[in-house]
């Protein structure tokens, strides 16, 4: 994978690269990022690459895509309880999630990457909680490997950005 490269991609999809900043200095690093572990590599797919998701169509867009195309606008001027409510509804609403809206939510969050880890830490904390909670046992596995990939996709971009670390979701 190439710098500029993300796992999030796809012939229909495309997560833009950073935006061009001077990455900071390790020590600078914020505190939800923590450096690369012994066990770097255990639970990733193979050269850090995810098959592609089979969206059962491409021709219907999902709940995201509908909402707004700008996703900057979609998730930018929203609090944390309402991003959690879009979640709630992405997830019920839709059985298998669309590769297309996986794109927009990892964009999103890739572009908050150097500007607020926090912002990005929460919401995949939320994203993950709220899949276990309100994923139905048959689409489990369909939304498990969507925030995967989204996961791994920010998590490439925390690398990018801060040196050799890794975004650190839950504390301890």
């Amino acid at each position: 994978v190439s710098p500029n490269q993300y796992i999030c991609r796809d012939v229909d999809c495309h997560v833009s690269p950073l935006p061009s900043s001077t990455p900071l200095p390790r020590k600078h690093a914020p505190r939800h990022v923590q450096p690369h572990s012994p066990l770097k590599g255990i639970g990733r797919v193979a050269n850090n690459a995810l098959s592609p998701i089979k969206p059962k169509t491409l021709a219907s867009p999902g709940l995201l895509t509908q909402t707004g195309a700008d996703t900057t606008g979609l998730f930018a001027t929203k609090t944390m309880d309402q991003i959690k409510q879009i979640f709630a509804n992405w997830i019920t609403s839709e059985p298998c999630p669309q590769l297309e809206d996986i794109c927009i939510l990892a964009s999103y969050l890739v572009e908050l990457v150097p500007y607020n880890l926090e912002r990005v830490r929460l919401c995949l904390v939320c994203l993950d909680r709220l899949i276990t909670q309100l994923g139905l046992p048959d689409s489990m596995r369909d939304w498990r490997t969507a925030y995967s990939r989204i996961f791994m996709t920010v998590d490439y971009a925390v690398e990018q950005c801060y040196g050799s670390s890794k975004l650190k979701l839950h504390p301890g």
